[in-house]
Parts: structure tokens; sequence; C-alpha cells
């Protein structure tokens, strides 16, 4: 029965955790211009932008190849600092995006390099996450 479902996922906690994000991502999606920077402006723990992300990926794949004005996900994710992990996911539906140049003419792993809100960390693993780089 589906109100029984819906009654016991509304005392799970995990869903009203995600229940919450969601409200207050679908508020600023609809202010936005996409929604990885929704989810990239949305105030969340790492944790969570990483819950929202996987959850639109898994229902909409394509998500990961639109852009916002003149930027991929990848190039957004990383101008504002999001994790290896988050980077990850976004890899995972479209590793051709490491090949994808910025607005700044600059690949991902070198647009990392530039960017004040990126780690070393993360240019190394996008370096190793393309072997092409290395033929360059």
């Amino acid at each position: 029965d589906s109100a029984l479902l819906l009654k016991e996922l509304s005392e799970d906690m995990e869903c009203q955790r995600l229940w919450s994000i969601l409200k207050l991502f679908v508020k600023k999606a609809a202010a936005e211009n996409g929604l990885i920077m929704a989810i990239i402006a949305v105030k969340l723990t790492e944790d969570d932008s990483i819950l929202l992300l996987q959850l639109y990926v898994s229902v909409y794949p394509q998500l990961v190849r639109e852009k916002s004005g003149a930027l991929l996900p990848i190039h957004q994710a990383i101008l504002s600092g999001k994790s290896w992990s988050f980077l990850e996911i976004i890899l995972s539906e479209y590793p051709e995006c490491l090949l994808e140049k910025s607005q700044q003419d600059l690949y991902p792993c070198l647009l990392a390099a530039t960017c004040s809100e990126s780690s070393l960390d993360i240019v190394f693993q996008l370096l190793l996450a393309n072997a092409s780089w290395l033929a360059l």
C-alpha cells in the first residue's frame, strides 16, 4: 500500500533529511541556471551535496553534460572547490569531460591548477583520471 510506504518513509530519519535538502534545493534551483550550480550554491555539507548529486545523476544522467552559461558541471565543481568524491560522480557519467575546455580555454586539470578553490590533490586526481594527459 503506497500510503503505508509514504508513512514509513516520512518517519525514516534519512528520508526526512533528504526531503529537507530537496525542499531547500528546489527553491534555490528555481533561481539558478542549472542543477549543478544549485547544488553548489546551496550551503550543504559535503556529504549532502554528494547525496543530492547522486540522486539527480541516477534519475537524469544527462545532467553532467549540460552547460550552465559557458561552463560544464565539471568546470563549475572545480571552480567552487568541490571534493574529489563530488567530481568522481560527474566523471563516472561523463569521463570525456576531462577533454572539454573551460571558457578560459583550460582543460579541467589545468583549471584546477589555476583555481584558488582547488587543491593539489584534485589536480593530481584529475591527471590520473585521464591517462591520455601523460602523452601530451
